[in-house]
């Protein structure tokens, strides 16, 4: 009986693994790393977008009333961006160099990312366009 049960619980937790690795999978991963070399901190965070998706979730709406109304202005923009990033190959839209600093942002494999370079410091982030545009058209109402 006890192995019964042992083996319910791998077999259940084995499931609720699978269901959530699928879950992230499907909603994407931002990724998030900064170095301050003046401090010596570095950070380094993969951010499954299901938490942001999970957050929306438990936020009153009241609460999102401002951001409602200032994405509603800019629906029209916002999803012809969105259309405009989906058709558009993998591309650098910004790339500045100067003496000291290096700023791009790109298009790579879906993902929108920010790159900034210092000697002092830098700041990677990578957003999934899909995930993006879902955590926008919730938060708007769309």
């Amino acid at each position: 009986m006890l192995m019964k049960l042992a083996l319910g619980g791998l077999v259940l937790s084995v499931g609720v693994i699978g269901a959530a690795g699928f879950a992230v999978q499907q909603t994407g991963i931002a990724y998030v790393e900064i170095e301050d070399r003046n401090e010596g901190f570095r950070l380094s965070l993969p951010v499954p977008l299901i938490l942001a998706d999970a957050a929306l979730a438990v936020v009153p709406d009241q609460d999102l009333t401002e951001a409602r109304e200032e994405l509603r202005d800019l629906e029209p923009l916002l999803r012809g961006l969105f259309v405009g990033l989906d058709e558009v190959p993998d591309a650098t839209f910004v790339d500045v160099e100067s003496a000291s600093e290096h700023v791009r942002v790109a298009k790579e494999d879906g993902d929108i990312i920010v790159d900034v370079e210092s000697p002092n410091e830098s700041v990677y982030v990578s957003v999934p366009i899909e995930g993006a545009e879902r955590l926008i058209s919730t938060i708007a109402g769309w």
